[in-house]
């Protein structure tokens, strides 16, 4: 099958993003270097004090949000 116009889309924005986070393995990636400061302050703040766990498979995230993403995958099983 041929790729949806949107994720030809992100594929060609991903030029543009060249700060890319390596927090926690999250890999997402930023236009500018204020953007990925604010992601890294809101989503992975306090990392390594505070550890979060999926009550379905025992993963540790360190924020909320984190857990929230994670807990996605386990949806399409349920």
């Amino acid at each position: 099958g041929s790729e949806s116009s949107f994720e030809q889309h992100k594929e060609a924005c991903k030029g543009d993003a060249r700060f890319i986070c390596k927090a926690e393995s999250c890999g997402k990636r930023f236009k500018s270097k204020d953007a990925l400061k604010k992601h890294k302050g809101s989503v992975h703040a306090g990392s390594a004090r505070r550890k979060l766990t999926c009550t379905i498979c025992n993963r540790k995230c360190a924020s909320t949000l984190n857990l929230q993403e994670h807990r996605k995958i386990h949806e399409i099983y349920e």
